[in-house]
């Protein structure tokens, strides 16, 4: 079973936790150093929200070590782990996909979240990353911005934003992470303004009704 162990700041406050699996003892009698990880609450979560996060943690860390996979995702940065999703999914998308895929991870994502470790990325990370897609300038093909300074669609940060959900589906099929931070329930996503649609009068209708039957 994990250990849970809270550290705090000089004034008594607690900043994060360290969670710690024991792997008992080598052959020759001598206590093996347990496999730890640290977790940083989010800010503005609530105590009942941050104890009931911490426990979920150590029992995802302890999956982990059981599956032997303890310490690799803890290290594993988004801009180490993306040369690894590229390779695997390079014969399984079209050139132009994957070529659209590796430009966005290139150019956009991993700017943005490339330092995070793969196992603290959290749905507010990916919150802010949405953010920011909604506030970047939308460019023409020869890469010049409009002279409008219009923002990229929500139709376009969707797009952007897929190719981070499939980056971290696969390291949930690698057993990296237990979940993905970046599904779309766990975000909040710009909604596309409705079309500006323009209809006919009541009086428009039966003219046209009228010069049909003509």
């Amino acid at each position: 079973m994990a250990n849970i162990t809270p550290r705090k700041n000089k004034s008594g406050i607690i900043t994060s936790y360290t969670i710690r699996v024991y792997r008992g003892y080598d052959k020759q009698g001598k206590r093996l150093k347990p496999y730890s990880k640290s977790y940083k609450p989010a800010p503005g979560m609530t105590a009942r929200q941050i104890e009931k996060e911490v426990q979920k943690q150590a029992l995802l860390f302890e999956e982990e070590c059981r599956n032997g996979i303890a310490g690799t995702a803890e290290k594993l940065k988004l801009c180490d782990f993306v040369p690894q999703y590229l390779e695997a999914v390079k014969d399984k998308l079209s050139p132009v996909v994957y070529s659209s895929y590796e430009k966005t991870l290139k150019d956009t994502i991993l700017p943005a979240l490339g330092h995070h470790k793969i196992s603290e990325i959290r749905p507010v990370h990916v919150q802010e990353f949405v953010k920011m897609l909604s506030t970047m300038p939308m460019k023409k093909r020869n890469g010049e911005p409009y002279e409008d300074k219009r923002t990229l669609s929500p139709s376009s940060v969707k797009r952007k934003l897929a190719v981070l959900q499939s980056t971290l589906a696969f390291a949930v099929k690698l057993g990296y992470i237990q979940s993905n931070p970046a599904s779309a329930d766990r975000l909040t996503l710009p909604k596309a303004p409705p079309p500006d649609v323009e209809i006919f009068s009541k009086q428009e209708a039966i003219y046209i009704l009228s010069c049909l039957e003509k």
